[in-house]
């Protein structure tokens, strides 16, 4: 496969870490749609090869993309925002810009407690 080698030894990482974590594959695959550590594109082509099951891979992939689609329009209407109000930065922006930083922080977290 490509990915091998291009990618040998984050391909050995990947596949190190799925078999530590074959009994939270679900919740490992989401963590690993909602860090911002490994594109996209990376699991799409490693987790097959790894040996992550179908089920998991494609709930995961479902439900752990969400969480940055949802960033990704929120930074965006606040960008468009920011553009009409010709980029003056007031508090209550930066209160809302910092609990969304909050929660996005938090969210990132939720898998993790679930594997420890």
């Amino acid at each position: 496969p490509v990915v091998g080698r291009l990618f040998p030894a984050k391909l050995e990482a990947l596949r190190l870490r799925a078999e530590a974590e074959k009994e939270h594959m679900l919740i490992f695959n989401v963590w690993l749609r909602m860090t911002p550590f490994l594109p996209n594109w990376f699991c799409n082509l490693a987790c097959p090869l790894v040996g992550v099951p179908l089920r998991p891979f494609f709930v995961a992939s479902l439900f752990g993309t969400q969480g940055s689609l949802l960033f990704l329009t929120l930074t965006g209407a606040t960008l468009r925002d920011l553009g009409e109000s010709r980029f003056e930065l007031g508090s209550s922006f930066r209160r809302r810009a910092l609990l969304l930083a909050a929660l996005m922080a938090v969210l990132q977290c939720v898998p993790l407690l679930f594997i420890w």
